[in-house]
């Protein structure tokens, strides 16, 4: 059964049907003419969806498109903590030092690390490996302050308090040492979340902002320079001193999320399939039962009610996705629901086919 859904007979999968941002696709109910254990439901995905990146620089090969390449990547940071330190995932040991009370707040993947606007920040000084002379950031990001020249990103080094800073969310500047591009016209102040990425190659100083996975801005900036290493990180504050000298008026007012940042220049492709990895959704509940019509028995995730779902989480893993099944009494019957879901009318999830796994009694 098809709510808000179709079948796409051209490339063998299921998708939302257009303009809905959800909908649903429901199994036919499955017999395996007598009792069984069901254990275990896969799915193949045209794309990862809902999922964050991938950790310790591991790339995805098991999707048709939208693998993520983590080559040169420095610094993940997925912001799920609840308490202490931020931990980078990347492999790089680049665990940064939160100093604020917002753990555990409303994430785009998961969870995000809130940031007041007046004195929260997270830093890591030194850091390891900041990209020289070539360098990719992204990260999500939702603000409605109009107040303030809120600050994802500073780097500050030894040659410069703003040796690669991404400053002022009303009106983006990106600054090189003692350059800047001026305002971009390009803003992610409105209340939604925002996925921003920043690209910058030192060579010929070309310089992108991409915003919801589309170039946004394209110019120059300090041709010919390098960053200079062994500097401080610092989200959501601007350093006029490595490490400190911050100034409450650029400061960050909201919530970060999925921070990446990498020593080469991500393609248009990566940036915009990692937006995509973002706003998209699959997510599934299932039933078993004792009649042939499942008549009185509900759909369930993991906890075994109705508010809860199979989805990727806070799984970190470079396969398609693949769950034990919990609380699913032994029958003979069985069916699924897959709910689809985007933040953005132009992509949808793709359902390629799903698996379920069990063992007759």
């Amino acid at each position: 059964a098809y709510s808000g859904t179709q079948w796409d007979g051209t490339n063998s999968w299921v998708e939302l049907s257009n303009p809905p941002t959800s909908g649903d696709y429901t199994s036919s109910i499955k017999d395996v003419v007598g009792s069984a254990t069901w254990d275990s439901i896969a799915w193949i995905p045209e794309r990862p969806t809902g999922k964050e990146l991938p950790n310790s620089g591991n790339s995805e090969t098991a999707y048709n498109t939208g693998n993520a390449n983590m080559t040169g990547n420095v610094l993940l940071y997925h912001m799920n903590e609840s308490s202490g330190t931020i931990t980078d995932t990347s492999g790089l040991g680049n665990n940064g030092t939160y100093n604020g009370a917002l753990y555990s707040q409303t994430g785009k993947l998961n969870t995000a690390i809130g940031f007041d606007g007046v004195n929260d920040y997270t830093i890591k000084n030194p850091i390891n490996n900041f990209p020289t002379t070539v360098i990719t950031v992204e990260f999500w990001m939702n603000s409605s302050d109009t107040t303030n020249s809120g600050t994802p990103i500073s780097y500050a080094s030894s040659a410069s308090d703003n040796d690669f800073l991404i400053y002022n969310y009303n009106n983006f500047s990106i600054y090189r040492g003692g350059t800047t591009t001026g305002g971009t016209s390009v803003s992610a102040n409105d209340g939604n979340w925002h996925h921003i990425a920043v690209t910058w190659r030192g060579s010929d100083g070309q310089v992108k902002i991409y915003k919801e996975g589309s170039e946004a801005y394209s110019g120059t900036l300090a041709t010919g320079t390098s960053i200079t290493g062994g500097g401080s990180l610092v989200l959501a504050q601007e350093q006029d001193s490595v490490g400190g000298g911050f100034d409450p008026t650029q400061a960050f007012n909201g919530t970060i999320d999925e921070v990446a940042i990498y020593n080469r220049v991500l393609s248009p492709t990566e940036i915009l399939d990692h937006y995509k990895r973002g706003v998209l959704r699959l997510k599934y509940q299932v039933r078993s039962c004792d009649d042939a019509a499942c008549s009185g028995e509900t759909f369930i995730g993991p906890d075994g009610t109705g508010s809860d779902y199979y989805e990727w989480g806070t799984t970190n893993s470079v396969s398609t996705p693949s769950f034990n099944l919990t609380n699913v009494i032994d029958n003979q019957y069985f069916q699924y629901k897959t709910y689809f879901e985007t933040n953005t009318s132009s992509y949808t999830p793709e359902l390629k086919n799903a698996t379920i796994n069990y063992s007759c009694l």
